[in-house]
């Protein structure tokens, strides 16, 4: 079975797990298209062809090369001039007023700036983290000053309910956990359901502004590889309850990736959740997965653009876009400026010296949404996005393939 939306699958299918898939599953926290958890079952995702053949196989195909013909298009590029015309063109195809969701982070508060100089925003949902109360401190001034309504939201500590009707609903395991947080987060707000929500994912992957991003430049200095070698030997740490246990958390993984012996494996390293957990060589799901590498890094120019294209393309299908797919059967609308085909299909191939100047990543972005709000912007704490919740006291894999072995036996 071949789909590119798991819950168009009949529940009572006869459904029989992939071991290799729950053990990538576990490793690394979601499945890389087009594998599901499921034998047999495959997902489909942007620029996957399908050769029908037996065995069935998958083919990588790319977008269609869009390029800034001269200095003075550039130029447009990376400044925001071009950016600004774009998403304006697309926020206004929109008849109705946006729910925001605004987190203060750069790309929301672009968003929210651009909607309210078209009139459009009804509200800015915001969700508190506890981690970072600053930030709801700074979002709720943001909004004081334009006289934007606030509707700040703290989700309740057990989302194993939530868990559950997603699980049935799509039959997938949780990948993100914000998938949980999002349409817990819309119901609280009392979001209108005749209204778009507005959000601004994909940003961060299109315009160079992940951590792998920053981390694959780290790894491209001599020096500093060269003082991370222990790193090979060091193990990432675990706990990460306190705010100094994540730091260490990161650091030690850093270290880990930056020990890595290819630009590609040091991507995959980093992709990992629970180092703990070892695949076998021959686990088919991260035998494609470096497989695709392998040739996304011969035929594409810099790997800033493999990046690019390993979470467009294959991670948030399987993992990021997971957060839409509970709140969209409560029938909220979302609307993904970023994600649009246009917006893809002109800044794809965008050379990555557009996108990182001067050592800020996702230059054009910051451009543009300091230029909206002088004097909120000049430090961006909201990535990653932490709520803190629980699942039944189970983590949020156990959650999940707990449900669904029930389900599946």
């Amino acid at each position: 079975m071949i789909s590119d939306n798991l819950s168009e699958i009949n529940a009572d299918s006869d459904l029989e797990i992939n071991a290799d898939a729950q053990d990538f599953y576990l490793r690394y926290g979601f499945i890389a298209p087009p594998f599901t958890l499921y034998k047999n079952v495959y997902l489909l995702a942007p620029y996957i062809g399908v050769v029908m053949s037996n065995p069935l196989t998958f083919k990588t195909l790319y977008p269609v090369r869009h390029s800034f013909d001269n200095e003075n298009a550039q130029h447009q590029v990376e400044t925001g001039p071009q950016l600004l015309a774009d998403l304006q063109h697309s926020l206004a195809q929109n008849e109705s007023d946006y729910q925001v969701l605004f987190s203060g982070g750069l790309d929301s508060s672009l968003l929210l700036g651009i909607s309210n100089q078209l009139n459009k925003t009804r509200c800015a949902i915001h969700c508190f983290m506890a981690s970072m109360p600053q930030e709801t401190t700074k979002a709720k001034k943001m909004c004081a000053d334009t006289a934007t309504v606030f509707k700040h939201v703290s989700i309740e500590s057990d989302l194993s309910a939530v868990a559950g009707d997603f699980i049935r609903l799509t039959l997938e395991p949780v990948a993100d956990k914000i998938a949980l947080v999002i349409p817990a987060l819309v119901t609280a707000a009392k979001a209108e359901t005749g209204l778009a929500v507005l959000d601004g994912q994909g940003a961060d992957s299109l315009f160079c502004g992940l951590p792998h991003d920053k981390l694959y430049d780290l790894y491209r200095r001599r020096g500093v590889r060269a003082l991370s070698t222990f790193g090979t030997f060091l193990p990432v740490w675990k706990n990460k309850s306190s705010h100094l246990g994540r730091k260490i958390y990161r650091a030690t993984k850093v270290l880990k990736c930056l020990a890595a012996p290819t630009p590609a494996a040091m991507l995959i390293q980093s992709l990992a959740e629970d180092t703990a957990i070892i695949l076998p060589a021959d686990n088919e799901v991260k035998q494609y997965l470096e497989s695709e590498l392998a040739e996304l890094s011969k035929n594409l120019d810099d790997f800033h653009l493999v990046i690019r294209y390993l979470f467009m393309f294959r991670i948030l299908p399987a993992r990021e876009m997971q957060k839409y797919l509970l709140a969209e059967s409560l029938n909220y609308a979302f609307k993904l400026p970023f994600l649009e085909k246009t917006m893809v299909d002109k800044y794809f191939y965008l050379d990555a010296s557009c996108s990182i100047k001067q050592g800020i990543y996702k230059s054009p972005i910051t451009c543009l949404a300091k230029t909206f709000w002088p004097g909120f912007l000049n430090s961006s704490r909201t990535s990653p996005f932490q709520v803190e919740f629980t699942t039944e006291k189970l983590t949020v894999k156990q959650f999940s393939l707990n449900c669904i072995l029930k389900k599946t036996q």
